[in-house]
């Protein structure tokens, strides 16, 4: 899975692994505070830079490819803003993950993503570095600022 994040965030990321208990600080928590992670990568790009300083286009951007251990899933249509961890399951057992789904299956976000609640759950594996091309019809690109 992938998880986007301001470089500074990532370069932590990359020494110290991922830290649920600091989630959704720069990019809200729709699901609660937790590690996010998206199935396309196009979602965690969104979550590349500071919303209140946009890059340009031609900035190198980087994600991270993860490792993530769902265990059992708590599959929510709705927003759970409070969330700290996933809610019991049906016969009161623990779930370990929430699955968020699209809107396409009557969710609430754009595209499938993954919030996890305990740094167990997920190992950073690879970065990927990339940078948007100057002409990028990007729904993102549309509302970043022009730089060389």
């Amino acid at each position: 899975l992938f998880h986007g994040a301001p470089s500074t965030t990532i370069e932590k990321i990359c020494r110290a692994g991922f830290k649920p208990q600091r989630g959704g600080e720069a990019t809200g928590k729709l699901f609660g505070v937790g590690s996010y992670f998206a199935a396309n990568s196009s979602k965690s790009d969104d979550k590349t830079e500071d919303r209140a300083n946009p890059m340009p286009h031609s900035a190198i951007r980087t994600l991270v490819v993860a490792r993530v251990v769902l265990g059992e899933v708590h599959r929510t249509k709705q927003r759970m803003a409070r969330a700290t961890r996933p809610p019991d399951g049906a016969d009161e057992s623990e779930l370990d993950s929430v699955l968020a789904l699209p809107t396409t299956q009557g969710g609430c976000v754009d595209h499938l993503e993954v919030v996890v609640y305990s740094e167990a759950c997920a190992l950073p594996v690879a970065l990927v570095d990339y940078r948007h091309a100057h002409a990028c019809p990007c729904a993102f690109c549309l509302r970043r600022p022009v730089g060389p």
